[in-house]
């Protein structure tokens, strides 16, 4: 699948042991991705976010707030 769309792992973890700094962030942003989900989702799910001016749409539901929050 990954060779098809032109994705070279040999070539990716090659170039990760050559950046030891680049790959530790990029390990950072996989690893922190779920507790970020979760602090979104509580966010939303609390009063915090009244008075937002991008999630202060009265039609807006959970999943369009989340969309908003993350895009902007």
């Amino acid at each position: 699948m990954e060779a098809a769309l032109g994705f070279d792992w040999p070539a990716y973890l090659a170039l990760l042991q050559d950046h030891h700094l680049l790959a530790r962030g990029l390990a950072w942003a996989y690893h922190s991705s779920g507790p970020q989900v979760a602090l979104v989702s509580a966010i939303l799910r609390s009063d915090i976010v009244q008075g937002c001016p991008i999630c202060d749409v009265n039609s807006d539901t959970y999943v369009t707030k989340f969309v908003r929050i993350c895009l902007f």
